[in-house]
C-alpha cells in the first residue's frame, strides 16, 4: 500500500515503538518505576518547550490528542453568559462541536468567520477584526488549517486578543513537526497539538501549552487527590497533575523524537506539483503547505466525484485524505520524508487511469 495521508495520521517511527515497548516492559517488571519516570518527564518538558517551542513561558500538559486538549480548553476558559467566542469556519469538527456545546451551556455566542483558501493573511485579520468586540472572550483558530493548509496569522490575531482582553487559543495539530513553532513570537495564550501526525509518534500523545501568566485564570476540569489536599492557593490552579494516569512510557520517548525529527528538503514537493499539472483538464490544485520534505497538497478533481478516495484505495492500494467543504469534495495528498518519487508516479498514473475510465463511465 502507498500511504499519502500523513496529515490524518502519521506513521510511527520504529525506534519510538521499540522504545515505548521497552519502557512498558520495565514498568511491568517494576511498577514503582513510574514515579521515577514522571520526575524525568517533568524535567524533559523544559527541554521540549525550549527546543521545540522556543519558550520557557508556557506550562506543558500532556494529553492523548488534540481533541482532548480542545475539550479541556473549552471547559477551563472562564467563558460567561453574554460573552462571545470567535473562530474560523475551517476548524476541525471536534473544535466546532466543543465550542458549540460550551457556548450553549454557558449562554455565550459563537461567531464563525468565513475563510477562503485564497484569503491572504491581511484579509484573514480584517475578517476577524470585523466581528471582534469587547464581548469577545476567546479567539480560536488553527495554526495550519487541516483542509487547505492555510497558515493563519497567529501573531496578529494574538495581538487582537490582547487588545480586547481575550484568550487566543490555537489548534496546532497540523503545524507541530511540519513548521517551526515559536510560541514566544506567536504570543497566544493556549497552544494545543498532537505528536502523531508530523512528528511520527505512536498515537495517544499530545500537548496543551498554557501561558504561565494566565493559568491562575483557568478553571479546573479534573480533580486529582494529591492536588486537592494541598494547601497552597496557587496549587489549586489548573495544572498538569490533574490529568489523571498517563502513558508515561510514551511520554518518555518524546525527547528522542523531537531531537531526531527529520528536516531534509527532498525536492518531492516540486516533483509532485509538476506531475499533478501533467493531468490537463482533470486536476485543479487548490492549495498546499510544505516544509523540510513534508506537507500536503489539496486538489479538486473529476467533477467533484465523491468516490475517488475509495476508488484509489480499493483498486490501486493508495491511501489519501478526503475533505468535504460546502458540499464539495477535495482530495488531500500528504507526504513526509519517507515518501518516494515512485509513490508519486504510481499515484499520478492511477489518477490518469481513473480519469480515462471516468470519462467512459467504466467506474
Amino acid at each position: 500500500m502507498i500511504y499519502l495521508d500523513y496529515a490524518g495520521l502519521g506513521t510511527p517511527r520504529k525506534d519510538a515503538l521499540q522504545q515505548e515497548y521497552e519502557y512498558k516492559l520495565a514498568l511491568s517488571a517494576d511498577p514503582s518505576l513510574e514515579f521515577k519516570y514522571v520526575d524525568i518527564i517533568e524535567r524533559n518538558k523544559k527541554h521540549i518547550s525550549k527546543k521545540f517551542f522556543h519558550t520557557d513561558n508556557y506550562m506543558v500538559s500532556y494529553v492523548r490528542n488534540t481533541t482532548e486538549a480542545i475539550t479541556i480548553a473549552t471547559n477551563v476558559v472562564p467563558l460567561e453568559s453574554g460573552e462571545e467566542v470567535v473562530m474560523s469556519s475551517l476548524e476541525h469538527r471536534s473544535a466546532d462541536n466543543s465550542w458549540e456545546y460550551i457556548c450553549k451551556k454557558r449562554n455565550a455566542k459563537l461567531i464563525k468567520v468565513s475563510i477562503s483558501p485564497k484569503d491572504s493573511a491581511d484579509t484573514i485579520v480584517k475578517k476577524f477584526k470585523k466581528v471582534i468586540s469587547n464581548k469577545t472572550k476567546v479567539i480560536f483558530c488553527s495554526h495550519i488549517d487541516r483542509n487547505f493548509g492555510i497558515l493563519f496569522p497567529i501573531k496578529e490575531l494574538s495581538a487582537l486578543a490582547n487588545k480586547y482582553n481575550s484568550y487566543m487559543i490555537v489548534d496546532g495539530a497540523q503545524a507541530v513537526g511540519l513548521i517551526d513553532v515559536n510560541l514566544d513570537e506567536l504570543d497566544c495564550h493556549v497552544y494545543i497539538c498532537s505528536f502523531h501526525k508530523w512528528c511520527n509518534m505512536p498515537v495517544a500523545i499530545g500537548a496543551m501549552l498554557s501561558k504561565k501568566s494566565i493559568t491562575h485564570h483557568l478553571g479546573r476540569l479534573y480533580v486529582g487527590e494529591r492536588r486537592l489536599n494541598e494547601e497552597k492557593v496557587e496549587e489549586k490552579d489548573f495544572g498538569t497533575d490533574e490529568l489523571g494516569t498517563r502513558n508515561v512510557a510514551l511520554e518518555m520517548c518524546l525527547p528522542m523524537i523531537i531531537d531526531q525529527l527529520p528536516r531534509i528538503e527532498t525536492g518531492l514537493f516540486d516533483y509532485f506539483i509538476q506531475r499533478l499539472e501533467s493531468i490537463p483538464n482533470v486536476v485543479e490544485i487548490i492549495s498546499w503547505v510544505h516544509n523540510n520534505g513534508r506537507g500536503f497538497i489539496v486538489v479538486d478533481m473529476l467533477n467533484n466525484n465523491d468516490n475517488l478516495q475509495s476508488i484509489l484505495f480499493d483498486y490501486y492500494g493508495i491511501m489519501i485524505g478526503r475533505i468535504i467543504k460546502d458540499g464539495k469534495y477535495y482530495l488531500r495528498f500528504s507526504f513526509d520524508n519517507t515518501t518516494q518519487k515512485n509513490d508519486i508516479h504510481i499515484l499520478i498514473e492511477a489518477l490518469k487511469d481513473i480519469a480515462r475510465n471516468y470519462a467512459t463511465d467504466d467506474i
